[in-house]
């Protein structure tokens, strides 16, 4: 199965920060709990965060939710995430990597 992802890095180190892996094909939490599972063998050796995005609410609005969820190094149940609030996630993960003490991530 090919998996469509993307790393962003850290701007200090140059480490991974976190990683998006997209299933535009999720169109609900349970597609997109399957999906995780039938990939967890692609991202559990990650160093850096994991998000899977599934498929957005309305492919016509700019700042749509997208069905998310948490997949490493800590699990979250799927939720509707706005994209504008995603990409905030994204740059707290690329300019705060390098001062987490720990594996808990950004």
């Amino acid at each position: 199965m090919f998996v469509e992802s993307k790393y962003f890095q850290c701007e200090k180190c140059g480490e991974n920060s976190i990683r998006l892996i997209f299933a535009p094909q999720a169109e609900t939490a349970v597609e997109l709990q399957d999906f995780s599972e039938k990939i967890r063998h692609d991202y559990v050796s990650e160093t850096c965060e994991v998000w899977i995005i599934g498929a957005p609410e309305n492919e016509t609005a700019p700042d749509c939710g997208h069905i998310t969820m948490q997949a490493w190094p800590s699990y979250q149940e799927p939720k509707l995430i706005p994209a504008s609030e995603f990409n905030k996630r994204i740059v707290h993960c690329e300019e705060n990597h390098c001062n987490q003490t720990n594996t808990k991530g950004c």
